[in-house]
């Protein structure tokens, strides 16, 4: 039917659920990549230091999760109308900027950095692939009637949500670097001191970014807890029908 205000309502929706979950994620791997790697590879053939740097290099990966679901969310929507061309056109400079940054960080950083340098590379790809299919998808959509007087509109709400989402988020993750820290001094060093280390501060972490969720008014937030997600969308259908 070319409903496409009704296909960017869903986009817009989807966005919100993903970010609700990626956020957090992302940044509890950026401040406890390596308790985490620690506690899965040192044991057996994995040393410490060894466990420790690949925790480093997964901190450095999560920067780039939150794009990359923009990404990935946003292509949908060119498979959604039909359009295989435009997702594979985007893939093919994504890819592009993913090995140009490669090459640079391989010629430019010491041989202890490149690691690191080659996962900067996957999240710059990320980014770019963001960026491009939000300038595409937002031209597609705007075609779409009812959009031009709406868009604006939803472009902000969707913007404050997530920058509401990316404040709990540093909020949960900066709870979650406090009580690593303190449980660092305390707990046995191995991996089963990382593992416990990186349960109670993913549970600080969880309590803490749900309490400013709910306290900066996110009604994601409030419907995961209240069941009545779907509603939303029911309702939507109910008006259609």
């Amino acid at each position: 039917e070319q409903r496409l205000d009704l296909m960017g309502a869903d986009l817009e929706q989807g966005m919100r659920l993903s970010a609700l979950l990626i956020i957090p994620a992302g940044l509890a791997l950026l401040v406890l990549g390596e308790p985490v790697a620690v506690a899965l590879f040192a044991h057996g053939q994995t040393t410490y230091s060894e466990a420790a740097q690949i925790g480093k290099v997964l901190a450095v990966f999560a920067l780039g999760l939150v794009p990359f679901s923009i990404y990935q969310v946003q292509s949908r929507v060119f498979y959604a109308l039909g359009d295989t061309k435009t997702p594979a056109l985007v893939q093919v400079v994504v890819s592009s900027a993913m090995v140009l940054v490669d090459l640079a960080a391989s010629a430019v950083l010491p041989e202890h950095l490149r690691v690191y340098g080659l996962a900067g590379g996957l999240v710059v790809a990320n980014c770019v692939g963001a960026a491009v299919t939000t300038g595409l998808v937002r031209r597609r959509l705007r075609s779409a009637q009812g959009v031009r007087a709406t868009g604006a509109q939803s472009r902000q709400s969707l913007g404050g949500a997530l920058s509401r989402m990316a404040a709990a988020g540093f909020a949960g993750a900066a709870g979650a670097e406090v009580v690593a820290a303190v449980l660092a001094e305390t707990l046995p060093a191995g991996w089963i001191g990382a593992g416990l280390l990186v349960l109670t501060a993913a549970v600080a972490e969880i309590v803490v970014y749900v309490a400013v969720l709910l306290l900066l008014g996110v009604d994601e937030a409030r419907a995961v807890l209240t069941s009545n997600g779907p509603r939303r969308r029911d309702s939507r259908n109910d008006d259609l029908s």
